[in-house]
């Protein structure tokens, strides 16, 4: 029983990496560096605000804002998903908020399936398809979704985030004057 749990354990370690492609920033529109956002912790509103993004040679770099254009934090994300925080300001200096942000912005905006539309690697399956009107990014583990991104079309203008097992959400939305349409 113990070499089935041990064996059980390791498939699932080994599991939880996604299969990435190396991808640059995908922000959509490219002329949009500027997003409202919206955070959640399971479906409760808690912040809004806005989102500066400044895509790097890899990676990018981002900067929450309040309402009235305050920095609250700042972050630097790897092409590869790995954040350094720059400057966090008030709650957000001892808040687990700049890692779950940096990872959620990095899942909406960088991350792809290694091939598309799905790649798998062992019980996780990682697709990036059209679905029910939507593009969707999505992540599961066996049959339980571990995290997933609707945008409202290929090239998009909002993004919702959702991660099921953590209650963490976000929503962006380019601003009107940004839209360069």
């Amino acid at each position: 029983m113990k070499r089935l749990l041990f064996f059980f354990g390791v498939l699932l370690m080994s599991g939880c990496t996604l299969p990435l492609q190396p991808t640059g920033l995908e922000i959509r529109p490219a002329k949009a560096p500027l997003y409202h956002i919206r955070l959640s912790r399971w479906s409760e509103p808690r912040f809004s605000g806005l989102l500066a993004l400044r895509p790097g040679q890899d990676g990018f770099s981002y900067a929450l804002l309040d309402a009235t254009g305050v920095t609250l934090l700042s972050a630097r994300v790897s092409g590869s998903g790995r954040h350094r925080l720059l400057k966090a300001y008030g709650p957000f200096e001892e808040s687990s908020l700049p890692g779950l942000l940096s990872q959620a912005l990095f899942r909406v905006l960088v991350a792809q399936p290694a091939e598309l539309p799905c790649s798998r690697r062992f019980l996780l399956r990682f697709c990036y398809e059209r679905h029910e009107g939507t593009w969707r990014k999505k992540a599961t583990l066996g049959l339980a979704t571990m995290w997933q991104v609707e945008y409202d079309r290929k090239v998009w203008q909002e993004a919702r985030y959702a991660s099921p097992w953590t209650g963490f959400g976000l929503a962006l939305q380019t601003l009107p004057e940004g839209r360069g349409e």
